[in-house]
């Protein structure tokens, strides 16, 4: 008996999007004699009811979707969006590469969403427009390349180009972040440790001391006041000084652009993390050129594009200020040279030759490809690195809290 795989929704307005829930179904198609099973969007069973009568279905069980509704993820629109260039490139016309991608996603949030952007095409929006109603997962930079890609009539390029930026963006920052987390865990789980043996440990040793009545070496009274001080008052007290700090310090830093791009700067200063950063956001810089010249859009607006989306502060000023010289007629490796204290040697010289050779995209994509090999390498010999000094930093610190545990028991026993 034939299976199909059938995915039915109503066309909900905007408004109504995430309100429509998701119903799984089986039946049979009253005019094939097939059976058929898949999906309807729908506000509620009654509305799935009537869309599947409509369609012909005989419903032989219909309930709500049970798949959890995840959070739509930047992962997920990559995906999405590698599908959908797929899919074009295999000649599929854009409405059934997206009914069949919402078919087939297991995020509910995403296959609506996916369901809706279908609905809008249908009803004559172009793939920009419907895209542009979700701004939180498609920003200016997405839009603009689908936007080009409409235009020049080579919509899967573009896409493929968008998928294939935004994989190893993430992969970019992946070894960033790699970078930055890997030493606070290893310092947090050590802290850890430390705290294990003062709150834990050392009360039990204590109280032995204290039957003893023996006077303490210094050592072993100041790390006892510092556990009765972490025991008592220490431990809250600093848990809510931290807290307070935290908080104050991102708030602050998401509503004062001075304060973030002052901590941009000293980031950007610091031993090898500095030195990630930089290439990391070079290399992003790179790719994003690439894909947005390389997709016939003007210098001067892949410029903005690029400067719009930049998480970075200090590369998002750099890179309006070369947009603006560019306006003025200044060249761009003329424009990017003056911010030489922002970009990296290695990508200002990559930039002059590919102007002069007129190989500017490959140029870009090979400074791209070099800044990822410095990043990965670093983060590598950063872990090589910090890994063995905060054993050698927490071989010390729990070292002299065992002496001073130790030191009065062999007093004593020495006095026997």
């Amino acid at each position: 008996m034939a299976q199909q795989s059938l995915q039915l929704h109503q066309k909900n307005k905007s408004k109504n999007n995430f309100r429509s829930k998701l119903y799984e179904f089986e039946g049979v198609n009253q005019i094939t004699n097939e059976e058929v099973r898949g999906q309807a969007q729908a506000i509620n069973e009654k509305e799935a009811r009537r869309q599947l009568r409509y369609k012909n279905i005989k419903i032989s069980k219909i309930k709500r979707s049970s798949r959890y509704r995840k959070k739509i993820r930047s992962k997920d629109i990559t995906v999405f969006t590698r599908q959908i260039a797929s899919m074009l490139k295999a000649g599929l016309p854009l409405i059934q590469a997206l009914v069949i991608i919402a078919s087939g996603n297991t995020n509910s949030n995403m296959a609506m969403m996916v369901f809706d952007i279908k609905n809008e095409i249908e009803q004559g929006s172009s793939l920009t427009n419907a895209l542009a109603k979700y701004p939180k997962y498609f920003d200016g930079l997405y839009l603009g390349l689908v936007r080009a890609g409409e235009s020049s009539g080579l919509l899967e390029d573009s896409l493929d180009r968008i998928a294939t930026q935004r994989e190893k963006n993430a992969k970019l920052i992946n070894n960033v972040r790699r970078a930055l987390i890997y030493p606070s865990v290893v310092i947090c789980v050590s802290i850890s440790v430390v705290l294990f043996m003062l709150i834990c440990i050392l009360p039990i040793f204590k109280g032995f001391y204290d039957d003893a009545g023996a006077a303490l070496p210094w050592i072993t009274t100041a790390v006892i006041s510092l556990s009765d001080f972490i025991m008592h008052w220490g431990g809250l007290l600093v848990l809510i000084i931290l807290i307070l700090l935290i908080t104050t310090f991102i708030w602050r830093y998401k509503n004062n652009i001075q304060l973030r791009e002052k901590v941009t700067r000293v980031a950007l200063q610091l031993p090898l993390i500095g030195y990630i950063i930089q290439r990391a956001e070079a290399s992003r810089w790179a790719r994003t050129f690439v894909c947005l010249y390389g997709s016939g859009m003007p210098m001067t607006e892949a410029l903005a594009l690029i400067s719009e989306s930049s998480k970075n502060i200090i590369f998002q000023k750099a890179t309006y200020q070369i947009e603006q010289q560019v306006l003025q007629g200044e060249s761009l490796v003329s424009s990017i040279r003056s911010m030489e204290e922002i970009f990296p040697p290695l990508f200002i010289q990559l930039a002059e030759v590919g102007e002069e050779a007129g190989t500017l995209e490959e140029m870009m994509n090979n400074a791209a490809d070099c800044f990822d090999e410095e990043v990965s390498s670093t983060v590598s010999t950063l872990e090589s690195i910090l890994e063995p000094v905060i054993i050698v930093v927490l071989g010390i610190i729990v070292g002299i809290i065992l002496i001073a545990i130790y030191l009065p028991i062999f007093n004593l026993a020495s006095a026997f």
